[in-house]
């Protein structure tokens, strides 16, 4: 996989058939993954925080968690993953969960897999 600029994770996440030279299906792909790392751009990081973790956050609240997040990398390796210091990194925000169904989240996720 090749190294994605944050502008191009947008688009990806937007619509990512048109990233797409083949059917990942055709090579064993079943599910859509979002790597975080340290060139995860802020769209990424609103994106997994607000669809998968359920945060009620706003753009601006994710540009600025990006920034302390991209200053953390350094941290990352067999100790601690990404997404556990991403997570560290919201103990300094009071961000409210969105209310969501659970049949409303089931159906949100069978489309991402």
């Amino acid at each position: 996989m090749s190294l994605i600029t944050n502008r191009s994770q947008k688009a990806v996440l937007s619509n990512k058939i048109v990233y797409e030279a083949m059917d990942l299906r055709r090579f064993g792909v079943t599910k859509n993954q979002l790597l975080l790392g340290p060139l995860s751009g802020w769209n990424l990081i609103y994106y997994y925080l607000r669809e998968f973790k359920n945060y009620n956050i706003t753009k601006d609240q994710a540009k600025e968690i990006t920034v302390y997040f991209k200053r953390q990398i350094g941290r990352i390796g067999r100790l601690q993953n990404p997404e556990s210091i991403l997570l560290e990194i919201l103990e300094n925000y009071s961000l409210d969960k969105l209310p969501i169904q659970s049949t409303a989240l089931r159906a949100r996720l069978e489309q991402l897999t």
